[in-house]
């Protein structure tokens, strides 16, 4: 079940975040923002949640962006980081 919308779906259509218990959010950039927004992470993760997770959790979706280059166009672009 997805943290962020709470519907049910197949684990292949899920990204899996944390060790042991873990949480799983849809592989899209809605359900992932919603869930960091209401602490949903944190909350299934009994507050586990660390950079190092949320850095995974971008890398995943397709969404992590890196080098200074990059990061500074996507900023100027106003799409966020």
């Amino acid at each position: 079940m997805c943290v962020a919308c709470r519907e049910r779906a197949d684990k292949s259509e899920l990204i899996r975040i944390g060790e042991g218990r873990g949480a799983y959010v849809h592989d899209n950039p809605d359900c992932i923002i919603t869930a960091i927004k209401k602490q949903s992470f944190n909350r299934a993760l009994r507050g586990k949640m660390n950079i190092l997770n949320t850095i995974g959790l971008c890398k995943r979706a397709g969404k992590l962006i890196t080098g200074y280059d990059a990061v500074v166009a996507d900023i100027k672009k106003a799409a966020g980081v």
